[in-house]
């Protein structure tokens, strides 16, 4: 039996515990916010997404896509870019460091107000990716899109309007979410002893081919829509829609992290995916 000593101990690590989940399940939701067309113009799913980014996992999740892109973009910095689905625009500001000319778009009325306000050099254009876009064919030498396949409900008729705009021979560079990795397929947790023991939580995978079967469509917290492609598919609209493919990497990293953080995910996972394509 417990000595009074001990049971406050043990009450101790479930306390702690506790405050472990609620901080995991306040980050998962600011990253997953802004999957809903919805949330793209709720203040507050806009503003959860900008309280993600600046939090230690939103810098580290940044790191790692500007890297992405600033190693395959190439040398010519007056090549003609257009950020598709910027959000707020941290990631075209990154870029516009090193590149001179480039354009962004999104679906958000909150998230181009936020970004022509806070990066005002910047060519911000509203515009919903499920429309035609307002620029002309073969407008851009590059077409970037990251973390933003998985809100698209018809991929090929949004990649093909994309192609539109490339120039020949022009790429095209994507991250997407891992759907094998990701909610709903995969799901971090941690049983009993370890919930005590204060251990990090353990990635489970569940079947994910009735997704494709039966809905394709899945809601998070009851409110955020999604969508969801296995990574075949993602790779068969980009080529139905008249795309060569060039060049994929899983994103990792390759330290690791006492914390249980995106960092850790990253080094034992790959959770999130670059792609790249031509015209």
């Amino acid at each position: 039996m417990l000595s009074a000593k001990g049971i406050l101990a043990e009450y101790g690590k479930v306390s702690r515990w506790l405050l472990v989940v609620f901080s995991q399940n306040v980050i998962i939701k600011h990253m997953i916010s802004r999957t809903s067309k919805d949330s793209y113009n709720n203040a507050e799913g806009a503003e959860n997404y900008l309280e993600f980014l600046a939090s230690e996992d939103g810098q580290f999740f940044r790191k790692v896509l500007s890297e992405a892109f600033l190693e395959r973009l190439g040398s010519n910095p007056d090549q003609a870019i257009l950020d598709a689905a910027c959000g707020p625009g941290w990631l075209s500001h990154r870029l516009s460091e090193k590149y001179n000319n480039i354009t962004a778009c999104d679906g958000s009325e909150f998230f181009i107000k936020h970004a022509q306000s806070k990066y005002p050099k910047i060519n911000f254009v509203e515009t919903d990716l499920n429309n035609p876009l307002p620029f002309g064919s073969e407008q851009f030498d590059t077409v970037i899109m990251s973390m933003a396949a998985h809100d698209i409900e018809d991929q090929v008729k949004t990649f093909s309007e994309l192609r539109r705009v490339l120039k020949p021979g022009g790429k095209f560079m994507l991250t997407m979410v891992n759907p094998y990795y990701a909610y709903p397929v995969g799901i971090w947790k941690r049983g009993l002893i370890g919930r005590l023991l204060l251990r990090k939580a353990k990635l489970l995978v569940n079947p994910y081919h009735w997704f494709s079967k039966q809905s394709r469509n899945f809601t998070f917290n009851k409110t955020l829509e999604c969508y969801f492609y296995k990574i075949s598919e993602h790779l068969n609209h980009l080529t139905e829609a008249g795309f060569n493919f060039r060049f994929m990497k899983e994103l990792e990293s390759l330290e690791d992290s006492p914390e249980f953080n995106l960092q850790y995910r990253l080094h034992r996972f790959p959770v999130i995916i670059y792609l790249e394509f031509t015209k």
